[in-house]
């Protein structure tokens, strides 16, 4: 099944490579290697479904936490979907998210990025 996923993968048949590298982490199951998991990633990046890529990468990290690789994964697809990940000491109780105030501020700090 490895083997047929990544012969998908070459003929870039990235919906069949994903399908396969989902049953191949499904037999695998609790002993589903990291690059299962980064393989399918990537077929669903190259498919554009950057969504579920981002679920599956979540499910990997709770699995294989702090591999370089997945964290990889992770940072570009937040960064493709523009989203920002905030640590625990960034993001306090009281602070909202999606507040004006917070959009304003991080909006304005793009603006003088871009200015320098």
């Amino acid at each position: 099944m490895a083997i047929a996923s990544l012969m998908a993968m070459q003929r870039q048949d990235w919906g069949q490579a994903s399908n396969l590298l989902r049953s191949l982490i499904e037999q695998q199951g609790v002993n589903a290697t990291p690059y299962s998991y980064i393989m399918l990633i990537r077929a669903l990046r190259c498919n554009l479904e950057y969504a579920e890529a981002l679920s599956v990468c979540i499910d990997a990290h709770e699995k294989h936490s702090n591999h370089p690789d997945i964290d990889a994964e992770f940072s570009v697809l937040t960064s493709i979907l523009g989203l920002k990940p905030y640590s625990n000491e960034e993001l306090k109780e009281e602070d909202d998210v999606l507040s004006p105030e917070t959009l304003e501020k991080e909006q304005k700090t793009k603006i003088e990025e871009i200015k320098e």
